[in-house]
């Protein structure tokens, strides 16, 4: 085996372990991310060239908005958490020029980082329960098997994002048998499974988007009119199985039914009753959040500085009646005013240019995997600020990297049919 054979072996079960990674070894990610990055450079260097992803505007344009918030660090523009902050979102830069450490790989590549990420999710599942479990065996207390509880080190709503991704890519394979290398019978029971726990997470983002999942198998099913009976299978024991748990666990029935009373009130009256008094639940803290963070843009139009935003909103929470929401330093809870918060416009233009970007790319690839990733992106920026934590942020572009990297002209699913070249693993 040449050098060049061994840095690509390498790079691609480098690739392999951080897809698994991914929904489970939150403290291991970072350490896989600088060893994808060596091997990265080993790669060009046994290659003596660097390559060219093969769809770079998102690259930029992400890459730029971390170049912005060190800027801005740098000028002064910022927060006693400015460093720690450009610490966590390093990933902005680091994944997106990584891209330039692969060539573009074959979607039959893409196809097994698929599958091992399924396997992390599947592997934080075990994880999950099995803590749950021990410790409903210690205390007898049911509220340690759903929401926060269940997901004490990964946030339930980036969870119910993993799992909603998963349960995507194994509903494709139940359409297209092909998709990925196991049989249909694992991608059922593995739908099921990912479902109960997307309902012990108890996260309203992630119930939506499974919701939007199962509506768009059914009718794409329909309309294709493959594997029907696979595909209302699926959807019918993932609802039972929700419903089942969302009223069976008094908790996650009380957080689905206190959440549909707060939007109620809210289609009756308005959001500006609900602003002129203290909120508390989830719903309504939202918009308490969503309100601040656009007065403050408006009043800061290139931002509040690096590190301020919890600060500003802090200050406006107290300025307007809602003590509770200045207690808990909640932020925007929105990712494009987040944005907002810390570059001003600019920011928000950056992050819509990156999503919008890499929207139509995936679309024009008729990438349904990709689109899915976008739509549970979407539905995630709108309700959280996604991109201020790790496990936000390495997930969303990991993907990115991998999708801006995904070869346009494969003829075939098999990469073994298509001609050599320097980089045997993504052919």
């Amino acid at each position: 085996m040449t050098e060049n054979q061994r840095s690509d072996a390498v790079m691609n079960y480098m690739l392999l372990l951080t897809a698994f990674c991914l929904p489970w070894a939150k403290p291991a990610l970072p350490l896989l991310l600088a060893l994808l990055g060596i091997c990265g450079v080993w790669r060009c260097w046994a290659h003596k060239r660097i390559f060219k992803p093969s769809h770079t505007l998102p690259l930029w344009t992400s890459s730029l908005t971390y170049v912005l918030l060190a800027l801005s660090v740098l000028l002064g523009f910022c927060g006693p958490r400015a460093h720690e902050i450009l610490e966590i979102k390093f990933s902005y830069i680091a994944l997106p020029l990584m891209a330039f450490l692969l060539a573009p790989i074959h979607p039959a590549r893409i196809k097994r980082l698929y599958m091992a990420f399924i396997l992390g999710c599947l592997g934080y599942d075990c994880i999950a329960f099995t803590h749950a479990l021990y410790c409903f065996a210690q205390s007898h207390d049911v509220s340690v098997l759903y929401y926060q509880n269940l997901g004490w080190y990964i946030h339930p709503s980036y969870q119910a994002m993993y799992h909603g991704f998963a349960i995507f890519i194994l509903a494709k394979h139940l359409v297209e048998k092909s998709f990925i290398a196991w049989s249909q019978t694992i991608s059922l029971v593995l739908i099921v499974i990912f479902s109960f726990m997307i309902a012990a997470l108890a996260s309203k983002a992630g119930i939506i988007s499974l919701s939007l999942i199962g509506l768009a198998f059914v009718v794409y099913s329909l309309a294709r009119k493959h594997s029907v009976k696979l595909i209302l299978m699926a959807a019918t024991l993932s609802f039972i199985g929700m419903v089942s748990f969302n009223y069976g666990i008094t908790g996650v029935s009380s957080r689905i039914s206190e959440a549909g009373k707060d939007i109620g009130t809210l289609t009756q009256t308005g959001a500006e009753e609900m602003l002129n008094s203290t909120a508390y639940s989830s719903v309504t803290l939202r918009v308490v959040s969503w309100s601040a963070a656009f007065q403050i843009l408006l009043v800061h139009p290139f931002g509040s500085g690096v590190g301020m935003a919890s600060a500003r909103l802090d200050e406006y929470y107290l300025a307007h009646g809602q003590p509770y929401a200045a207690s808990i330093h909640l932020n925007a809870h929105q990712q494009f005013l987040q944005h907002g918060l810390d570059l001003g416009w600019i920011g928000v233009i950056l992050l819509l240019s990156t999503f919008a970007l890499l929207a139509l790319r995936l679309i024009k690839l008729k990438n349904h995997v990709g689109v899915a990733f976008i739509v549970l992106c979407a539905i995630n920026f709108m309700l959280e600020s996604m991109l201020e934590t790790q496990a936000g942020i390495i997930f969303f572009f990991f993907w990115l990297m991998i999708f801006c990297s995904e070869r346009e002209n494969s003829s075939t699913d098999d990469p073994r049919s298509v001609s050599a070249s320097p980089l045997d693993w993504n052919r």
